[in-house]
């Protein structure tokens, strides 16, 4: 029995446009060479010159990160369900500068590793529009 591989969007034009493809093999590294195999362009999207997974690429079988097992050596079960999730990155360039009011304001926010004084910068910066709030009360 094959397993299923989910292809993201931005990688369907290398499939001939299939937003999922069935392959055979007992590893990530088997189902990736059976699906390079159908379509050989996907490989240099995927997989780095070394045979890596790219940086920017996450592998799930069965919603795990590959990243968390064995990497390519990670097992597949038959009828496994795998998923090719690119990382989302961009925004804006620079980061607006903080106030002394708000550098006092938030300062437990920047003893906290997981969001610090980037994190208060990238929130000043973000944008939020809400709509149709109206009738809430």
């Amino acid at each position: 029995m094959s397993s299923q591989i989910k292809i993201p969007s931005p990688l369907r034009q290398f499939t001939e446009n299939q937003s999922s493809v069935s392959v055979d093999g007992t590893t990530v590294s088997e189902v990736l060479e059976n699906i390079f195999n159908q379509y050989p362009e996907i490989r240099n999207q995927l997989l780095d010159g070394n045979g890596s997974i790219r940086n920017f690429v996450n592998i799930y079988v069965n919603g795990v990160d590959v990243r968390e097992k064995d990497n390519l050596e990670t097992p597949v079960e038959p009828g496994a369900d795998i998923r090719i999730i690119p990382a989302i990155a961009g925004g804006s360039g620079d980061l607006p500068e903080l106030e002394q009011t708000e550098l006092r304001r938030y300062a437990r926010h920047f003893s906290l590793p997981e969001f610090g004084m980037e994190g208060q910068q990238k929130l000043k910066a973000a944008k939020v529009l809400v709509v149709g709030t109206g009738g809430l009360g």
